[in-house]
């Protein structure tokens, strides 16, 4: 019976601990920035964030109310762009025959 007193315990206080740490979107968070060698201390809001590849290509950015997901080609090209509100554009690409871009064609899914 003690042991099962212990667990219960400490799940409340992890659960207790994860969300007063967690930072989600909308949450206001007290940070420290530094912009143009000054720094900023106050309060901020947790409004979006970005994660990108390893070549530095957009690949997720999420927001409090939309998210969107890219793919690219091995050169970088943007192929396809989805949203968390079921739109998706297909991109697709022609070149000269020095490599260089000549056109390209932007098709939104209906």
């Amino acid at each position: 019976m003690r042991f099962s007193k212990i667990c219960i315990a400490v799940i409340i206080l992890t659960m207790a601990f994860s969300s007063i740490f967690a930072q989600e979107l909308g949450d206001k968070i007290y940070k420290e920035l530094t912009v143009d060698g000054e720094k900023v201390s106050r309060l901020f809001k947790y409004d979006s964030f970005a994660e990108y590849d390893s070549k530095g290509n957009k690949i997720h950015h999420k927001a409090s109310n939309w998210e969107n997901w890219w793919k690219y080609d091995s050169k970088g090209n943007l192929l396809h762009r989805r949203t968390n509100y079921n739109e998706e554009e297909f991109y697709e690409y022609t070149y000269w025959d020095n490599g260089n871009l000549k056109k390209e064609n932007v098709f939104t899914a209906s």
